[in-house]
């Protein structure tokens, strides 16, 4: 078999050939990442169930209506938090020296 420095093609085989985990390893594995989604799914909602449902009778909220603020309040928070460090960073000057530089057309 051709070494890599002699030919360009590339050649999925290697030599030696790695020591891959078992079936069983790789499997358990996946199923241990899905149920700890499943149950953090479950623990989060267990979590907002308390909320959602004093809103939804104080305030007389549809399901709609809570579903529209949770997501513009999570967008704007998101976006507050990123964009709002990238402002802190440009006024006040900070990791200037870690700065990209950028063409006139780009700013």
């Amino acid at each position: 078999m051709a070494s890599p420095v002699e030919t360009s093609a590339f050649s999925p085989r290697l030599d030696p050939r790695p020591q891959y985990p078992s079936v069983v390893v790789v499997f358990l594995k996946a199923v241990r990442v899905y149920l700890h989604d499943v149950i953090l799914g479950c623990l989060l909602m267990i979590l907002a169930w308390g909320p959602y449902q004093n809103l939804h009778q104080t305030l007389g909220w549809s399901d709609r209506q809570f579903y529209a603020l949770t997501l513009a309040g999570v967008h704007s928070f998101a976006w507050l938090a990123f964009n709002g460090t990238v402002l802190l960073l440009e006024s006040f000057g900070w990791l200037q020296d870690h700065k990209i530089g950028r063409k006139e057309p780009e700013v």
